[in-house]
């Protein structure tokens, strides 16, 4: 038997269990509440519940997008 093997039968066990909990739940047409919730729907529940207005919250997210694609480019090799 190889060193790895349990592991590989744990994950094909694994798939197999998520596969049929997937067909099942696609048998049945339910989604979990989540899956339905917009990006602008997270964006207007979390302004209701901190209290900020919903442009508050869409422009710091932008900034700090803008800030992460910065810092993420390649440095230029002189």
């Amino acid at each position: 038997m190889k060193p790895g093997a349990p592991d590989e039968e744990r994950i094909a066990q694994l798939r197999r269990q998520i596969t049929a909990d997937l067909r099942s739940l696609r048998r049945r047409g339910t989604r979990t509440q989540w899956t339905r919730r917009t990006a602008g729907g997270w964006v207007s529940q979390a302004a209701r519940l901190r209290g900020f207005p919903t442009w508050a919250i869409g422009a710091l997210a932008g900034l700090l997008a803008g800030v992460w694609s910065a810092l993420r480019r390649p440095r230029k090799v002189e």
